[in-house]
């Protein structure tokens, strides 16, 4: 199989909240896994391949947004979510969580959660 991700994905507990653009529908649901470009959303209620989205990820009192459209990834297991547009302050927030993520994460290792008194992103 070729690896086709542009960047390095990483384990990362949150709460996903997703709206589809185009139909207002919103989900709520727990990210997979977490890149610059984009995620992996677990639901059994995914949205159509190509569907325009925001997605608001919060984990302890921080949050991101960006816009972005569900990829050809989508299953019963869940959503990709590549990530088309996002203001500096969201990147900011977004690099400060993978920086995190890429010393936590190790293979083989359970997800590690940023509680409120290990906040590397303040």
């Amino acid at each position: 199989m070729i690896e086709r991700r542009r960047a390095a994905r990483y384990n990362f507990e949150a709460v996903a909240e997703v709206v589809d653009l185009g139909s207002g529908r919103k989900l709520v649901c727990i990210p997979r896994d977490l890149s610059l470009s984009g995620c992996f959303l677990a639901t059994v209620t995914p949205m159509p391949q190509g569907a325009e989205v925001f997605v608001n990820l919060t984990s302890s009192a921080a949050r991101f947004g960006a816009k972005g459209v569900v990829t050809a990834n989508a299953s019963s297991e869940g959503m990709g979510v590549e990530f088309k547009q996002m203001a500096s302050a969201d990147q900011a927030v977004l690099q400060k969580w993978l920086k995190f993520a890429a010393v936590t994460n190790r293979r083989g290792t359970r997800p590690l959660a940023i509680s409120a008194a290990r906040k590397p992103y303040t």
